[in-house]
């Protein structure tokens, strides 16, 4: 391409530019608005949020075991100490049920999608694959 190519088609390279940059908008908006697009963004929010709530139990598991050795030292610990320390894992439990409930949250939506935007024959193959049940005891009732 040389400089009088340029000059005169100056105006259909500056077009078919942005045609492209429009073309790869449009293109990003149907893959994020269509059915797998929305299957894979709210599968990404919920692997999120389930890690948040991993760190939020590792947060407590640890506040926990401060506590339990402040408590054994009880007698050598000021009760400031021990009141802040019982008052961190309060707010640790807290943050901890915050983030399971974004779990749950997580999870409805993702339910959501794949009953709104998956035909009936898929729903149980997608809810097994991307949301599968904890394992229950297996144990009868007992008292």
């Amino acid at each position: 391409m040389n400089a009088e190519q340029l000059q005169t088609h100056w105006a259909l390279i500056l077009a078919s530019a942005a045609g492209l940059l429009l073309l790869i908008v449009a293109a990003r908006h149907f893959t994020r608005t269509s059915a797998r697009g929305q299957l894979r963004r709210t599968r990404k929010m919920l692997e999120r949020e389930r890690g948040r709530f991993r760190k939020a139990i590792a947060v407590v598991d640890k506040a926990e075991r401060q506590k339990m050795r402040l408590m054994q030292r009880a007698d050598r610990v000021k009760p400031r100490v021990l009141n802040e320390s019982s008052e961190a894992l309060a707010d640790a439990k807290a943050l901890a049920k915050i983030a399971g409930d974004r779990v749950l949250v997580a999870e409805n939506h993702l339910r959501r999608v794949i009953l709104e935007e998956f035909p009936p024959t898929q729903h149980e193959r997608l809810r097994n694959r991307y949301l599968p049940e904890p394992d229950r005891d297996k144990k009868p009732f007992t008292f």
